[in-house]
């Protein structure tokens, strides 16, 4: 299934089906008070859109809905995500993440306030959607003010490696028991670092 979907209408059907969500949403806090808020309004989204029916227990989500937040839900994760090298784990701008089903991927293309478009693509479609973004990033930079620590991280979301782009450079980092390091050595541009990267 096709969806375009909120962060809070998200939040709201990973609840009700207790599925852990593997990436980071950019309008909503992970303590409790937060999640509850936004599942709450995610619910109400989800009923006015016909994604979901009210009981007297909650709701009932679409059963087609269900099946694609499984599937995400379920298999492995990679990511593109805008974000400070002080700060690699908070989402510092839009992002996209690929889903590996062995049917094909599910992409969802993430907006920084939170819209998620998510739907079925080719793996080779899905990995020319981030080797395009990283070479855009590499030859022009981020738009807005200039901040040297910003980069487009690519790799599995709290994995140990990834790589980093940012205007004409790209770099290895890794978490590490000290934090987050970067490589010393920088790379010019090379699609095979990116496609192996999302591997």
């Amino acid at each position: 299934m096709d969806v375009v979907l909120t962060d809070d209408e998200i939040v709201a059907v990973a609840l009700e089906r207790h599925l852990a969500w593997p990436v980071p949403f950019p309008t909503v806090a992970t303590d409790i008070d937060h999640l509850a808020a936004a599942a709450a309004r995610g619910r109400r989204s989800l009923i006015v859109r016909g994604l979901a029916i009210p009981t007297n227990s909650g709701v009932v989500v679409s059963a087609d809905l269900i099946d694609t937040m499984e599937q995400a839900a379920s298999s492995r994760c990679v990511m593109a995500w805008v974000a400070s090298i002080e700060a690699s784990a908070v989402l510092a701008g839009s992002s996209t993440a690929i889903y590996r089903r062995p049917s094909g991927d599910l992409i969802d293309l993430t907006s920084a306030i939170g819209i998620h478009d998510i739907r079925a693509v080719s793996t080779g479609d899905a990995d020319a959607i981030v080797v395009a973004l990283a070479k855009n990033v590499f030859d022009f930079g981020f738009a807005g003010p200039a901040n040297p620590a910003i980069r487009l991280l690519i790799g599995e979301f709290g994995g140990r490696s990834l790589v980093m782009v940012s205007e004409r450079e790209v770099q290895f980092g890794s978490w590490t028991a000290n934090g987050f390091e970067i490589g010393l050595e920088s790379t010019g541009w090379d699609p095979r670092l990116i496609e192996e990267a999302m591997q």
